[in-house]
Parts: C-alpha cells; sequence; structure tokens
C-alpha cells in the first residue's frame, strides 16, 4: 500500500517536472521575431474597408528603429507598387490619428464626375508675404473669368495688412494655417518646406468641396470658355490634370530618397517631360483620391519622403533625362511617381498642355501661367505660354 502512495506521488512529481521543462522549452524555442508580422495597413484610406488595413503595428518586427514613442497614436502604411505580377512596398508612411480626425477621414468621395460635378470646384492657393502682390494678379483673373467660383488663399505666412485685404475680397476666403504644426516642416527649410506644405491646403479644401483647382501665384486665367475641353478630359480620365510640363524628365529632379517610400519605375521615370504643379485640377473621386492624393498626404508628412533634401537648385548635364541633376522637385517629384503609376505612363492621359495650345488657336481663351511681376487690377496684358523649359 505504501508503495502504491509512493508511486502515485512520483509520477504526480514527473507530471509537473514534465510540464515545466516543456514550458521552459516553448520559451527557449519560440523566439516572437520569427511570428508573422501584422500587416501594414496596405489599403488607400484609413478606417475604410479596404483589406490590408490594420489599426495596431508593431514597429519592432519591420527591421526599423522605433520612430514613434506611442505608436497606437498612428497609423501606417506603404505605398504598393505593383509590376510584373510583383508587388513592391516602400518604407511605412505614419499618420497621427489626430491629423485624421483634423481631414475628416474617411473622405466622402465625390461618387459621379460629370458634366455638373465638374463644375463643382474651388481655387486653392497660399502664400507668404512676399509674393503676396503677385497673388493679386492670379486672384484677379480668377475672379474675372470664374466669378461663380469661390478663392480658399491660405496664409503661409502674410503680414496683417495682407490679411485684412484679402479679407475684403469678394470670393475670396482667407484661411489662417500654421506650418509648423506639421513635424516634418522642422526638418524643412526654405521653398522647400511650402511645397511641402501644398497638400494640407488641397486637404483641408476638400473637406467640403468636390474638387480643387490649386494655382500658383504665379497662374494667370483668360477667358474661362477655353476650358469647356479641359473639363471633358478630366472627366474621362477621372479626375486629374495638369496644363504644363517641362522639358527635363521627371528622374532628374527626384531624388533618389523619395523612391524607397514611393517605389517605381525609374527608366520610365526618364522617357517624359515633367509635369509641373503650378496648376492642377483634381477631384476627390475614389479613383483619383485613393491612388494620387492619398499617398502624396502621405508622403508630406514625412520629411524624408517629400523632402529627401531641400536642394531645389538643378545642375543640369546636356543629358536633362537620364542624369540626376541633384536636386529634388518636392511635391511635383511626388506627384510624377503617382500619376504616371495611375495612367501608365502615358502622359497624354493627364497632361493637357499641347490640348490647351491647340484649342488657344481657335479660341480666344487660353490658361496661361509663368512667373511675372505684379500688375494692378483691371489691367490688360499679354500673356503667352511659357517656351518648354528645364525646371
Amino acid at each position: 500500500m505504501a508503495a502504491s502512495v509512493q508511486f502515485v506521488n512520483w509520477a504526480i512529481r514527473a507530471v509537473c517536472l514534465a510540464s515545466i521543462c516543456t514550458a521552459v522549452l516553448l520559451c527557449l524555442w519560440f523566439n516572437p521575431e520569427d511570428a508573422p508580422a501584422p500587416r501594414l495597413a496596405e489599403g488607400r484610406n484609413p478606417y475604410s474597408l479596404h483589406p490590408g488595413f490594420t489599426t495596431q503595428i508593431d514597429l519592432q518586427r519591420n527591421n526599423s528603429s522605433k520612430i514613434l514613442d506611442r505608436e497606437n497614436d498612428y497609423e501606417f502604411f506603404r505605398y504598393p507598387y505593383t509590376h510584373a505580377n510583383i508587388t513592391e512596398y516602400g518604407k511605412r508612411l505614419p499618420v497621427s490619428k489626430w491629423v485624421l480626425r483634423k481631414y475628416q477621414m474617411p473622405i466622402k468621395y465625390l461618387e459621379r464626375l460629370d458634366s455638373e460635378s465638374v463644375h463643382q470646384f474651388v481655387f486653392v492657393m497660399a502664400c507668404s508675404a512676399d509674393h503676396f502682390m503677385e497673388s493679386l494678379d492670379a486672384l484677379a483673373t480668377v475672379q474675372e473669368q470664374f466669378p461663380t467660383h469661390r478663392i480658399m488663399y491660405y496664409d503661409w505666412g502674410l503680414e496683417p495688412w495682407q490679411a485684412e485685404k484679402l479679407e475684403s475680397l469678394c470670393q475670396v476666403t482667407y484661411v489662417p494655417f500654421n506650418i509648423s504644426s506639421y513635424p516634418a516642416s522642422k526638418a524643412q527649410s526654405g521653398n522647400a518646406k511650402f511645397q511641402a506644405a501644398k497638400i494640407f491646403c488641397i486637404m483641408d479644401a476638400l473637406v467640403n468641396n468636390p474638387g480643387v483647382f490649386w494655382i500658383d501665384a504665379a497662374a494667370r486665367f483668360f477667358n474661362s470658355s477655353g476650358f469647356t475641353f479641359l473639363y471633358q478630359k478630366v472627366i474621362r480620365n477621372g479626375g486629374f490634370a495638369f496644363i504644363s510640363k517641362s522639358a527635363n524628365s521627371a528622374f532628374a529632379v527626384t531624388h533618389p530618397g523619395m523612391y524607397a517610400y514611393l517605389p517605381t519605375d525609374l527608366e520610365l521615370q526618364k522617357k517624359f517631360g515633367m509635369s509641373e504643379s503650378g496648376a492642377i485640377l483634381m477631384y476627390k473621386t475614389q479613383k483619383v483620391f485613393d491612388n494620387i492624393i492619398w499617398w502624396w498626404f502621405l508622403c508630406s508628412l514625412t520629411a524624408d519622403c517629400i523632402t529627401p533634401t531641400v536642394n531645389l537648385d538643378c545642375e543640369f548635364s546636356k543629358d536633362i533625362m537620364r542624369t540626376f541633376a541633384h536636386c529634388h522637385h518636392v511635391d511635383q517629384s511626388a506627384l510624377s511617381i503617382l500619376v504616371n503609376i495611375l495612367y501608365k505612363y502615358n502622359d497624354r492621359e493627364y497632361n493637357f498642355e499641347d490640348d490647351v495650345k491647340r484649342h488657344g488657336e481657335s479660341l480666344p481663351g487660353r490658361c496661361h501661367w509663368q512667373e511675372t511681376t505684379h500688375r494692378e487690377f483691371g489691367t490688360q496684358g499679354t500673356f503667352m505660354l511659357p517656351n518648354t523649359q528645364l525646371g
């Protein structure tokens, strides 16, 4: 009897010891780093039903250092570039939940772009004090040719008297804007800081408007009837249009660091003249927002993506297409990558500079934009479409 009791006690101890050993071995053999990492957000719109979005990301499992102290306050995305049945992902692009709330994400898409809704856009521009007088020309031509369209003017550092003048103009909405509220701005300087902030103004305007026509201070419009053909083109391609381009390629003026976040085909980047972002018409259709605007926005929130360098001065060689000019065109570079991928590197699908010139021969009104000096309201001048130039 005593022997039986001893055997039972021994058996119980053996089972307990085996359990402990098993637990220890599992802890030693199982490395959390070997576990499948949670998928980064591959969706295009936060809080949407698009597959691949997740709100919890373990930053330590993505082969990079922890970039944020409180990751739970952020969402993370990676740009997916698909080619030859292979999807290549760029580096992580974080966006704070505060920013998502600010821009009322998920955005309410423009469900249908047609002959009626194509006219439902607002002009958007932004300026610092040193370009204010030049911007008044742009305002004047918009007011003359698009009297029913509102202009949202974002303050990038105006003097008090300049802000007061804007508030007195018809159809102009003055919008205060604090660039320093975006962390990326702390690593930016000069004109690059303002070019990187362009998308934030556009995103703000898109909250309550189906479309945005961004214009730089140098934009000039004459006779809006000439835009009928442009609207038709934009309806056809889903909601996006450039109206000018440079002679040099996008590759020549895009810093290689941007490709780490927005991967693309570098050989194709060398083949076409770069579209310029001084005047862009865009709508928040799902096609354009998900593939262009959203990723442009995410890139602009990360300084290393939108401004891997703040050098805007290019050193062009004889080969302005295939040789990097040691400069970076910030928003223009990001847009070039995203738009080309969406439209399969066919610039006839999204850049309508040639159409503007061709229709200008038979139409009295054209859209022109180039660097000009200030002219007073009401005076007239002759503006030619800029010759193809580097930049």
